[in-house]
């Protein structure tokens, strides 16, 4: 065995294995870290991108505007917080994320465009008290994705 003053070659290849080991650990979790923290700015986005949504669903807020119209205005702020959060989720949540965000903005199986659904049934308050709980189930469906 050959030694360097009263480190032997071994122990000194041990130190250095270790260190090595010790650096690519704490890139990987460096980078973990920094991946969780643009995720959760992502999502705090998509949270703050549909805070209008929830409201608009609100059946108690009074005088506010039709849900469709504040939607509609809004949809490209969705849009874009849709856009940006989906890089940020895994293929089998892309594809959950996908199917929550068509349910919110097209209406599934009917002839209807884009948040029609969330319009107000003049003369029925019943039909508009359903359509703002779709709405709002749907919204935190989307949100959902923000929250894991």
């Amino acid at each position: 065995m050959i030694s360097i003053g009263s480190f032997s070659l071994g122990a000194l290849f041990g130190i250095l294995v270790t260190a090595i080991v010790n650096h690519f650990l704490a890139k990987s979790r460096d980078r973990e870290n920094s991946q969780s923290q643009a995720r959760q700015l992502a999502g705090t986005r998509l949270q703050e991108a549909f805070a209008d949504a929830l409201n608009a669903f609100d059946p108690h807020i009074a005088d506010k505007e039709d849900a469709y119209t504040v939607l509609h205005k809004s949809f490209k702020e969705h849009s874009k917080a849709i856009r940006l959060f989906r890089p940020h989720l895994s293929e089998k949540e892309k594809q959950e994320f996908d199917k929550a965000w068509m349910e919110y903005y097209c209406y599934e199986g009917e002839n209807i465009p884009y948040l029609e659904q969330y319009s107000s049934h003049v003369g029925s308050h019943g039909l508009y008290l359903e359509s703002c709980e779709l709405g709002r189930k749907r919204v935190e469906r989307i949100l959902s994705f923000a929250e894991t």
